[in-house]
């Protein structure tokens, strides 16, 4: 085989190959594959032609692996074990009937976007448990690694480079304020016109609160007070009362924005947004039951 060639390997060769691999015999491959000796020495022929490579030395009625026949030998376990469990996968997508998924996910999307999400899910299959705590990104992924939950929901600024992260959703973060509030009558404000107001934060170490910061430290933003609330609710529910501005993701005020109570404000040169995804410990199969849950997610989110 000349390099930058393809081979073109199917896999009854391979499942041929391994069986003689496997005996280091032809007689006794035939019979555990209910075909033939010759036809097993053509196979394994044809496969030698492909990948251009000797695979077994033959002294006399002895037979041996080559170099070459090890590394083949190595990866074509790897081969059928993949298609082995992509079957697995595919079956399971089919449906759980049974056990539990638990689920970890930071407010935003453990308070707006997960819990519909559930209801289908629960619909769907209904004799799967499901179990949500809500909770902060760092005790979202210790959660995730020590396996105690099967997926965990964040936003991409908390992402640790231990576990395997699946973005999902992007979720635009927008400044609201009440309607009574002087600057909810502006098309657009500048920047500098934040270093008057008080901005109701999130607590410390949040997604939103450290991207908000950051942002708006590039712009030269210093504002005047910041309020600190732990709860999204109480935090709309303080900039609907007038008590300062609130940097939120859109999806958490839709029905706020919708109904009037809130504002949303334009800042001249500030665009935020965030990526919701999922994260799994690293190596770690997915269960059936999470397939299934990502499935549905990706389908209706």
């Amino acid at each position: 085989m000349s390099n930058g060639l393809r081979p073109t390997v199917n896999l009854h060769q391979l499942e041929v190959f391994r069986a003689v691999a496997r005996r280091l015999n032809f007689s006794q491959a035939a019979e555990e594959l209910y075909i033939s000796q010759p036809a097993v020495s053509k196979q394994v022929k044809e496969l030698e032609r492909t990948l251009g490579v000797s695979l077994f030395l033959r002294e006399g009625r002895r037979v041996h692996l080559t170099d070459a026949g090890r590394l083949v030998y190595d990866y074509a376990g790897r081969a059928f074990a993949l298609v082995e469990e992509m079957g697995r996968a595919l079956a399971e997508l089919q449906g759980p009937d049974r056990g539990y998924l638990r689920l970890a996910a930071t407010a935003v999307p453990g308070i707006y976007l997960l819990p519909r999400v559930m209801a289908a899910f629960q619909e769907r299959y209904p004799a799967v448990e499901l179990y949500l705590e809500v909770s902060n990104g760092a005790a979202v992924t210790r959660q995730v690694l020590e396996q105690q939950v099967d997926l965990g929901f964040v936003e991409s600024e908390v992402i640790p480079e231990h576990v395997h992260w699946q973005p999902l959703t992007s979720a635009p973060i927008v400044l609201v304020a009440s309607p009574t509030h002087p600057l909810s009558s502006s098309e657009e404000m500048e920047p500098a016109e934040l270093h008057r107001e008080k901005i109701v934060v999130s607590e410390r170490g949040s997604a939103t609160g450290e991207m908000v910061e950051r942002e708006l430290g590039m712009l030269g933003v210093k504002p005047a007070r910041t309020l600190a609330i732990n709860d999204i609710e109480a935090i709309k529910q303080a900039a609907a009362a007038g008590l300062g501005l609130a940097f939120l993701p859109k999806v958490c005020v839709k029905a706020e924005l919708r109904r009037g109570t809130l504002k949303q404000l334009t800042v001249r040169g500030l665009s935020l947004q965030t990526q919701i995804g999922f994260i799994s410990a690293k190596g770690r199969r997915l269960s059936s039951s999470a397939l299934a849950f990502v499935a549905l997610l990706r389908k209706t989110g």
